[in-house]
């Protein structure tokens, strides 16, 4: 057989609550619009954490997919002096 990738269609709804250092949001996706997802993640900083399958990792829903994203952000203009 041949090998394929296909990205399902994704509508998605994020609400947040942002600070300076600080940051959390909840976002709500439709994957093919109609199996419902929920998440969670936050900013403490520059470092950033979440997932976008908060309910399959806390086992409340069979798994159909599962992700974690971690992450640092930093300005590259901060290091020329700019």
């Amino acid at each position: 057989g041949t090998l394929s990738m296909r990205a399902p269609n994704i509508l998605s709804l994020t609400t947040r609550y942002e600070k300076d250092k600080f940051d959390l949001y909840i976002p709500i996706s439709l994957i093919e619009y109609q199996y419902p997802v929920l998440g969670f993640g936050f900013r403490v900083g520059p470092l950033y954490m979440g997932t976008n399958h908060l309910l399959e990792l806390v086992g409340l829903r069979n798994i159909k997919g599962a992700d974690i994203y971690l992450g640092l952000k930093f300005n590259l203009s901060n290091l020329r002096g700019v």
